[in-house]
């Protein structure tokens, strides 16, 4: 038996009749049935025998009760949570992804006011929507550093953190409703800086194209990398940064072609005018858009055109006088292959063939042959007016002439037509290509310079039908307009960027806007695989009214 359980019968055990008076039952239901005290006597058994439930309830302490000590606990919990949410501290804008520290908070949290003007629910949910608010205004300011806004918009950049800086003033006083609407406003303005990026890329690729333009590579890569920072996908971009990084090279060619040239003013050596030409070849072979070396190269290259003629043109002339006529016709025939048609030229063969009266009519038709089989048919037919002005009954030379006089005509319009492969876009142009093709085609022996006229003319109007991604830029405020050569005006109105798909050729963009001076630009539209082309238009210089 335990302690307790001995602790207990020794309670239930009976007093002895000696000692002990029995205890007087009290009837409480009866008037004036209190007991009396003078009637108990108390029985002189140990403390420990008198039952547990004797005991009044006013004799124990207040806190023995489970009610009240409930209440008390829930209080507490209760006044903690509203002391936890009056007194946390408003997250700090300025730290990216993060809240201000605790302690800074604490050490900076008013006091919680016993008069809020918000209850409990009301000011945890106006904190929550603060928080929603401030966490997009902390994600656009931090993806607007990773672009380097400081760099192009530094001034409202820090209007828009001023804002929140505000947002913060006001949360610590626990004025929520202004606290968002400040983060609102400062939102608003980082918005509308992303807004900004691409006028700012474009910006970047214009300086960086000017800067290549003007041989300023360090500027070109550094307007391009910038242009890369904010879209690092940006094609142009790339392909202008890759441009940038050979433009020193490409200078130095370019340079050196431009010597060369400036050299032959002053000797007429044509050897000045090859050196020209492989420096400009190798220029473009680092930068096939490099338009000094293309221009230089096209200067170049009618340049040793006319070194040649002249060359022949001078040996002809040479030959003619000292009467050596096969000399002579000879020159003046080279003359003729470096620019066909040319008049003078043609004149000068004539005479040479009528000086040469020992030239018989058997050899002028032999030649006159040969000049066909070299589709040099500007000398063939002057080589049949010779021979038919000695003897105008002469069969073959009358055959040999229209033979001659047809594919003559037929070779001037192939070179008209390849003068200006851009203009086969429109329909004129193109019908009047597509015919001298098929005459081409239609010819049965067909010699070298011949096969390689056809695969020009239609590599020519293959590249014609190919449709060309533009992009064009403007100000939203200007009135644009496209024009193609040929074409009927093209209304486009007011934009900042449209995306349009164009055939090559040639275009003018105009802009008109009222107060400021129009503008008219030109551009040539040339397919270059499948890179996309930029430009901008727009009205940017203001109409002085003084003047």
């Amino acid at each position: 038996m335990s302690d307790h359980d001995k602790f207990h019968d020794r309670g239930r055990e009976p007093a002895k009749a000696s000692s002990v008076k029995p205890i007087q039952a009290l009837d409480f239901d009866k008037p004036g049935g209190a007991p009396n005290p003078e009637s108990y006597v108390p029985s002189q058994a140990s403390p420990a025998s008198i039952p547990v439930g004797l005991a009044t309830a006013k004799d124990a302490p207040w806190w023995h009760s489970q009610l009240n000590l409930m209440i008390c606990v829930f209080g507490l919990l209760a006044l903690a949570a509203i002391l936890f949410v009056v007194l946390a501290p408003p997250p700090n804008v300025n730290s990216i992804g993060a809240t201000a520290n605790v302690e800074q908070a604490e050490e900076e949290a008013p006091a919680l006011l016993e008069d809020s003007p918000f209850d409990e629910k009301r000011l945890a949910q106006a904190r929550t929507d603060s928080q929603g608010v401030l966490s997009e205004l902390l994600a656009s300011k931090k993806a607007l550093e990773q672009k380097g806004v400081t760099e192009w918009a530094p001034q409202k950049f820090a209007n828009a953190l001023a804002n929140a800086e505000l947002g913060d003033e006001v949360y610590k006083q626990q004025d929520f409703p202004r606290a968002i609407q400040y983060y609102k406003d400062a939102l608003a303005e980082l918005d509308a800086l992303s807004e900004l990026i691409p006028q700012v890329i474009k910006g970047r690729l214009d300086a960086g194209l000017t800067a290549i333009k003007e041989g300023k590579s360090a500027l070109a890569k550094e307007n391009y990398k910038a242009a890369l920072v904010l879209d690092q996908n940006n094609i142009d971009a790339l392909n202008g940064l890759e441009r940038a990084n050979k433009l020193d090279e490409v200078i130095e060619l370019v340079r050196a072609g431009a010597a060369s040239e400036e050299s032959f003013k002053s000797s007429d050596d044509i050897k000045d005018l090859q050196a020209a030409e492989q420096k400009y070849n190798a220029a473009i072979k680092v930068d096939q858009l490099t338009v000094s070396a293309q221009e230089g190269l096209a200067r170049v290259k009618d340049a040793s055109r006319d070194k040649r003629f002249r060359l022949s043109m001078t040996k002809g002339f040479n030959a003619l006088f000292a009467r050596r006529y096969s000399s002579a016709k000879l020159a003046f025939s080279q003359a003729l292959k470096v620019k066909p048609g040319d008049g003078t030229a043609n004149g000068a063969y004539k005479q040479a063939l009528a000086a040469d009266k020992s030239s018989s009519l058997s050899g002028l038709l032999a030649i006159g042959s040969e000049l066909e089989k070299a589709e040099n048919w500007s000398s063939a037919l002057s080589n049949y007016d010779v021979v038919l002005q000695r003897d105008p009954n002469q069969v073959s030379a009358k055959l040999g002439r229209i033979r001659a006089r047809a594919r003559n005509d037929l070779d001037l319009k192939i070179n008209e037509v390849l003068k200006d492969p851009l203009a086969l876009s429109r329909g004129t142009k193109r019908a009047v290509a597509t015919q001298v093709l098929a005459d081409a085609k239609a010819i049965s022996k067909k010699g070298p310079k011949l096969k390689s006229q056809i695969n020009e003319i239609e590599a020519a109007l293959s590249t014609a039908d190919v449709s060309i991604k533009v992009t064009l830029f403007s100000d939203g405020v200007s009135d644009i307009s496209l024009v193609k050569a040929g074409a009927k005006k093209i209304t486009l109105g007011k934009f900042d960027s449209r995306n349009m798909s164009l055939k090559p050729g040639r275009y003018v963009l105009s802009a008109s806007r009222l107060g400021y001076h129009d503008v008219r630009r030109e551009v040539e539209l040339v397919a270059k695989g499948n890179s996309v082309q930029s430009f901008t238009v727009r009205c940017d210089t203001p109409i002085n009214k003084s003047t």
